[in-house]
């Protein structure tokens, strides 16, 4: 289960709307940490798909829950979006991320 400084995610609100916060056995202040925890055996967790999809140690038990879904955003200052450098990154990670939605949005899944 994430810990406080986690207390943001709608994952936490998510768990803890149906009480299973007060099942878990291990609180982390890392997505990281929930991982290795899960992969060791610890127990359960709820991951993020790019995260969690990429381990072949873990092990998918539902699909992913829709409730939980959020939107990737990468930001700049206004007046930056106008500067060339700025722009042709901003272009670039946009075309570098775009092939990856599958696996953000859970649909590359393992079987």
């Amino acid at each position: 289960m994430p810990d406080d400084s986690l207390s943001h995610l709608a994952s936490v609100r998510w768990l803890e709307a149906r009480h299973l916060d007060r099942r878990a056995v291990l609180r982390a202040d890392s997505l990281l940490t929930l991982a290795m925890a899960a992969r060791s055996g610890i127990g359960m967790a709820i991951l993020p798909c790019y995260l969690a999809d990429a381990d072949p140690a873990l092990v998918r038990v539902g699909a992913p829950i829709d409730e939980l879904a959020g939107d990737l955003w990468l930001l700049a200052h206004p007046e930056l979006t106008k500067v060339t450098r700025i722009r042709t990154f901003m272009d670039s990670m946009y075309e570098q991320i775009l092939p990856l939605r599958p696996l953000f949005e859970g649909h590359e899944g393992r079987k």
